[in-house]
Order: structure tokens, then C-alpha cells, then sequence
């Protein structure tokens, strides 16, 4: 079965928060990236912030927690581009912890959408929604 068919178009709205651990501490409480993304002319494998051929992206962060070297935010996403959080944060200076394609490897990638919402595909009046941290965030933090 066709799964978009089956769950109806999930846009970027509809996944409201995001966390996420970056490299490096971010020291702003909140904030919005708003940064063209693009292909990468020099690797076809990567998206990057560019006026050239680009399309409108923005990205608002709000921050959980700060750690000694990295900062747990919850982001929350306006348009969806290829790569959005990846590039966004990996251009600030604060790229994903474990993105071994816009930062350094680590033992898994540390992006996670914990809360997804749509609406039921046989009964419009009807809104499911998914809401669970993942294991790792609850082990990060509670380590502190």
C-alpha cells in the first residue's frame, strides 16, 4: 500500500516539535534560521544555505537544555526542505550530533520527531497523533 495514499499529505506544519542534539552550546533561549537551501554545486549529496537556485527555508529552535558541549533544542520546522535541520544547524556552527554528512560521525544521528499529527484517512472530523520521546533523550538528560 502506498502509505502517503493511506495517511493523506503530511506537511511541515503538522510536525510541530523536533529535538534534537547539536554540537556546541547555543546560547539564546529561542531564534529562526531563515536561510535559502539549496543543492551543493560541489557535492550532489548535500543541500547547502545558497542564494543559487534555492528555495525559501525557515527553521524556529527553542532550547530544552545546555550540556558542557552540546544543546538539546526542540525545533519546529515551517517549510520542509531536503536537509533543512541538517543544514540549517550545520551552518550556524552547531551542526547534529552524529551527522556524518554535515558534521562528524557519532554512534547514530540525535534528530528525532517525537510528536506527528494528522488527520484520520476515512474520517476527516478525526486527528491522530503520535507523541513519545525517544530512549537516548531521557538517558542524555537524565545523566546530568
Amino acid at each position: 500500500m502506498d502509505v502517503e495514499r493511506i495517511l493523506g499529505y503530511v506537511s511541515p506544519t503538522d510536525v510541530p516539535d523536533v529535538p534534537s542534539f547539536v554540537e556546541g552550546v547555543i546560547n539564546h533561549e529561542t531564534g529562526t534560521i531563515d536561510a535559502p537551501i539549496g543543492r551543493d554545486p560541489n557535492n550532489r549529496q548535500k543541500m547547502k544555505v545558497t542564494d543559487e537556485n534555492s528555495k525559501d527555508a525557515i527553521t524556529h529552535l527553542r532550547v530544552l537544555k545546555r550540556f558542557k558541549d552540546a544543546t538539546l533544542i526542540e525545533l519546529q520546522l515551517e517549510t520542509g526542505r531536503t536537509h533543512q535541520i541538517r543544514v540549517h544547524f550545520s551552518h550556524m556552527g552547531h551542526p547534529l550530533i552524529g551527522d556524518e554528512l554535515y558534521g562528524e560521525k557519532d554512534e547514530f544521528l540525535k534528530l528525532h520527531c517525537y510528536y506527528l499529527s494528522f488527520n484520520h484517512p476515512w474520517d476527516e472530523n478525526k486527528k491522530i497523533e503520535i507523541k513519545k520521546y525517544p530512549n537516548w533523550i531521557e538517558e542524555e538528560v537524565c545523566q546530568e
